[in-house]
This record gives C-alpha cells, structure tokens and sequence, in this order.
C-alpha cells in the first residue's frame, strides 16, 4: 500500500500532477515527480525508483546509484537490497554488485510487513495450525504464505474465501494486491473498497491506510485532511505506532489540525515507548530547536541517543555533534567520534565528511591523513559536495602528508562548484586566479568568484572585485567590496571607503570616505588603523600649530590655517576636503594605485582550515 512514512530525512514518496512518482521533505517537494513507480520511502540513503520501465536506485540529491536495469527492486536492508532481473531473484550492494545475504537480511526482504512476518511452507501452515482454528483463519494464513512465495494467484484464492466470512486480515490483503496490481488489475477504487470493509471489522491496517489515503487523495476519493486524520487517529488509540508518529507530526507542525505542541510530545512518546525511532528522532528535534516547547538539551540527547541506539543512522551523526559540542552532556570526543564513525559506517555521507576531518585533526583519534583521505572519498564519491573540496583542499596543501597533485585538486573543486557548493565555486575561481594545475584564466576566475559572492561568500566578494578593479570597471568592483562590507568584513570596509574617496564607482566624499576606514579600522583592520592613526596624528599637529599662531595674532592664525589647509595625503586618502593643485591630485592618485598594489599584494584567498 502507498504509506505515510516520516523518515529521519523526511523524504517520502508523492505523486505529481503529472501521475509522476518523486520525494518530498514531509509536504514539500524535494526530488520532482518523473518515476513511473518509487519505494514509500528512503531506506539507507537509497530509493528505488522505476524509470522507462526499469527499476533503479537514486540518493538523496537525485543522483542514479544504480543504474536502471531491474524487472522488481525493494529496499535496503542492511546494506543489501533484493531485485528481480530476467526472472532470476538475487541481492545486490550499494555498489549494484551481487552478493549473498544472511539469512535473516533474506526474511526481512521477502514480502511487505503489514501480510505476514515469517515465511512458512504450506505444510508448515498445515502442521502449525491449532486444532481448533478460528473460521477463516487457515485460508488467510495459506495466503499470507502464498503472497511470501509471491503466488499472488493463490494469495488472491485464499484471502477472497477468507474475506467472505468476514476475516479482516484477509480483506486487507485483498487491497494490498488490488493496490499493487499483483494478479489483479491495479485499482485504487477495489483497494479503497477493501480497506473500508476491513477498517469496519476493526483491522488497524486498514484504518492506517484508510488514512494515507485521504491523506494522498488515492483511490478516487479527494484529499481530505480531516478524514485522513480521523483514521490515523482511530489506527493510533488502537496502538498503531506509524499512526500515533503521523498524527503528533500533524500536532507539531498544525497539519489538517490545530497546532499543539503538547499533543505532539504526548503522541511522539507513546510511539517512542513502543520503540518507534523516527518518534524519538522527532522528540530530540522538538527539545533541541526550542520549536513551540521549551528547548532543552538534555531531554534532546536523552532521545536522540535512544534514536541512535535502535540504529538510526542520521540521529548517530547528530549524536556525535552533541558530544562534540557538549549540548546537552559533558563534551567528549572520543564518543563523538565514535558515533560519528558508526554513522559514516552506515553511509551517513555527511558523517564521512565529518570523520575524514577528525581523522585529519586528531579529534577524539590519532591523527591519520590516509584515513580522511579515504573517508573524503568516500562521501565524494557519493556526491557530497563539502568532501569534494575538502579533497580539494588536501591535494593543493601538502603539508598535512598528502602527496600534492593539482590536477586532483582542480577536478574535485570542479565537481563539488558544479553540485553548486559555495565554497567549491569560491576554490575553483582561486584555482583559475593563481593558475593552479591550470593555466591562470582570470575570466574563469571571474565567473566562479561571482557565482560564489551570489551565494555569500565574502572572500569571492573581495576576489571578483579586485578582478573588476584590474579591468577598471570601477563600479562593479564597488559592488563587491560594499557587499562585502555590509557583511561586516573589515578589509572591504576599507576598500569601500578607498573607493569613494576617489570617486572610483561611487560618488567622491571625503567624509563618508573616513566614515568607512574609521568603521575599517575599529573592526580591526590593520591598513585601516594605520592611516586613521596617521590622519589623528595629523589633525593634533595642525591643531598645535594654528593654536600657536592664534597666539601670535588672531587675524594672522586664521589666515595661516587657511594656508595650512593644503592637501596633505597618505595612502590614497587626503586629509581635506579640497585639491589645490592638479600636482596635488596627480600625487592623491599615484598613492591611491600604490594602496591598491599593497592591497593585491596582500589579497589572497588563503586556504582555509578543513570545514
């Protein structure tokens, strides 16, 4: 049956408009509508989804793990997932490669968990069955077993004989097959059909998919939030765990009902005390963000830890961050990177990034570059784009005991700027600026710096505008630097202020020129409180010397000031508001450019510690 099902990533499968199948986070659309066919929901960073026929896999980000070959494709389980392909039933890896499973990875792929848990022969039925069996009850459970062996022309015999003396079990099997298509035509409306009847005989199933299917508008009947709700509502009383986790989700976040916090906590612990995790995941997130309860770290760890521990492999990353940050338990890292390992381990990609990184720095480990090497890798290869330029960052600096090689350097910040990663767009345009492994291409430089400053980069911000002040598009170049400045960096603040002073991009003022180097120069830019002290200096030696001449002769002090007032400049910034000569002015622009090659000399995008 199509289900609800909120993972930890909150990614779950929808149908478009177009009758298309992609993944959304909760309600809102995260991979777009194109699959004939998807699985409910992700299943260790995998989905399979079906494609011109095929079925496949794809992660999180959109990306074909495994190409689209297969005839049948179900979820992974721990680390294999079961295909059909040519009538032959086998088990693959992530890596679509052929493998053989365990035998208790084999029972748990064998058929949906809502039929039936084991897998019995018929014999074995026959021979388990008590001596007195509930009327219907034998015909159900030869069709549970029928369906495990995927005889679903049987299943579809023996569950229509047992739904005929009103067995609800079997009712709810009948519109498992008629809304998977097994034997029988597809159809929505037979399967809705269905579950009503057996929703009436009290079956909690059907109650849970009654309400996914309003919730969806499946079977021909409108959405209605209202009546998806009230099933969910009848599943959870009844001790439906994914229905008391759905409805508290609806609580929290005011779905198709009002908005109560309370409620949410309530239903999310009565699921999180039957085991459900994703409930647990939900508690931690509710008590750490401080959303419409009182935040509260310790409460957040107590469940996020639980979380962790039934091996929910997002709450072991978020584990390991709070042990390393020390939110809501005493900082440790070694538990941190524990954690953090056992959630790379499982394919936690952004875990991987994190553990090559304390592998590099030595934290909660003995430092090992090979070892982040690896784990950078690993999650590169895998589309994360932070460990592409991390990589990156490991092939241009050799000083952490990894062999330099540039070309590497230049095709892993050339993945990760393509996957749109700010950083990576920031490297790549530095790669071009100083030509590293490639010839310098400043046009190339231009282009990156200019896609990372959109995205809020200060340092691109500060590169892309000196680029443009080599190219003497001055107001372009003042763009940048002013972008810059609002974002609080003090060395543009002083180019800003450079800039107007010189009426480069922006109009000529002295005093908002002094504005921006005194605001330079109090967040603590060198260049910047050395000329604000140069101008102080100034400003008390003309003081001292019209003070000594007031003394003299009032009418001669105040036309000695008038005299002293000529232009006086350091650095590009004069410290009047007037020019008296065009050799004053020819001078004011002399040192303004010679600011501007100190200023290249000392602008460089510095390769920043690994994030």
């Amino acid at each position: 049956m199509v289900t609800t099902t909120i993972q930890a990533q909150e990614l779950t499968r929808f149908r478009g408009r177009n009758g298309k199948y992609g993944f959304k986070v909760v309600k809102y659309e995260a991979i777009k509508p194109k699959y004939e066919d998807a699985a409910r929901s992700f299943s260790e960073k995998r989905a399979a989804v079906k494609l011109k026929g095929k079925w496949g896999y794809i992660d999180e980000w959109n990306n074909e793990v495994i190409p689209f070959q297969f005839d049948k494709a179900y979820s992974f389980q721990q680390g294999i997932a079961k295909v059909v392909l040519n009538n032959e039933t086998f088990y693959i890896n992530k890596k679509g490669e052929r493998v053989e499973p365990s035998e208790n990875v084999t029972a748990k792929q064998s058929a949906p968990s809502t039929v039936v848990q084991s897998n019995p022969t018929e014999s074995e039925v026959n021979a388990q069955l008590p001596a007195s069996v509930e009327e219907g009850e034998e015909d159900y459970l030869k069709g549970a077993t029928a369906y495990k062996q995927e005889k679903y022309a049987d299943a579809f015999q023996y569950w229509s004989k047992a739904a005929e003396i009103n067995r609800s079990d079997a009712m709810y099997g009948l519109a498992t097959l008629y809304d998977r298509g097994y034997h029988v035509q597809r159809n929505e409306g037979k399967a809705l059909e269905w579950l009503k009847k057996a929703a009436a005989k009290n079956s909690v199933n059907a109650m849970f998919q009654l309400g996914d299917f309003y919730y969806r508008g499946n079977g021909g009947v409108q959405k209605n939030l209202n009546e998806a709700i009230v099933w969910y509502k009848k599943a959870a009383e009844k001790g439906d765990v994914e229905s008391m986790s759905i409805l508290a989700y609806f609580y929290e976040v005011g779905e198709g009902i009002a908005k109560n916090p309370n409620q949410a906590i309530a239903w999310y612990k009565k699921a999180a005390e039957k085991n459900s995790t994703i409930s647990m995941y939900r508690l931690a997130f509710m008590y750490c963000t401080g959303a419409d309860v009182p935040q509260n770290y310790k409460e957040a760890f107590h469940w996020l830890k639980k979380a962790a521990e039934n091996g929910d492999v997002t709450s072991m990353g978020m584990l390991s961050q709070y042990y390393e940050d020390g939110l809501g338990v005493q900082k440790n890292d070694m538990e941190a990177f524990k954690w953090g390992k056992k959630a790379a381990e499982n394919g936690n990609i952004i875990e991987m990034t994190n553990l090559g990184n304390k592998y590099l720095l030595g934290k909660g480990t003995t430092k090992n570059a090979q070892e982040a090497l690896k784990w950078y890798k690993q999650a590169a290869s895998e589309g994360e784009p932070t460990a592409m330029s991390n990589l990156a960052l490991l092939y241009i600096d050799d000083h952490y005991g990894i062999s330099k090689n540039l070309n590497e350097a230049f095709i892993w910040a050339k993945k990760g700027a393509e996957k749109n990663d700010i950083f990576s767009m920031g490297l790549l345009g530095d790669i071009y600026f100083k030509g590293l492994g490639v010839a310098a291409n400043n046009q190339q430089a231009l282009y990156w710096f200019e896609k990372a400053a959109n995205g809020g980069s200060i340092d691109a911000m500060m590169l892309a505008g000196y680029i443009h002040y080599d190219n003497q598009q001055y107001d372009k170049a003042y763009l940048h630097y002013k972008k810059a400045a609002e974002k609080g960096d003090a060395q543009a603040m002083y180019m800003v202020g450079l800039f107007i002073h010189n009426g480069w991009g922006a109009t000529a003022s002295t005093e908002q020129a002094w504005s921006w180097v005194r605001r330079s120069a109090a967040a603590g830019y060198k260049l910047a409180k050395e000329r604000v002290a140069d101008y102080d200096n100034y400003q008390r030696k003309l003081a001292a010397e019209i003070g000594k001449i007031k003394a003299e002769d009032r009418q001669a002090a105040a036309q000695q000031a008038t005299t002293t007032s000529n232009t006086t400049s350091w650095g590009g910034f004069s410290y009047t508001s007037e020019t008296t000569s065009r050799a004053d002015r020819a001078k004011q622009e002399s040192e303004a450019k010679a600011e501007m090659q100190r200023f290249k000399q000392s602008l460089d995008m510095k390769l920043k510690s690994i994030k």
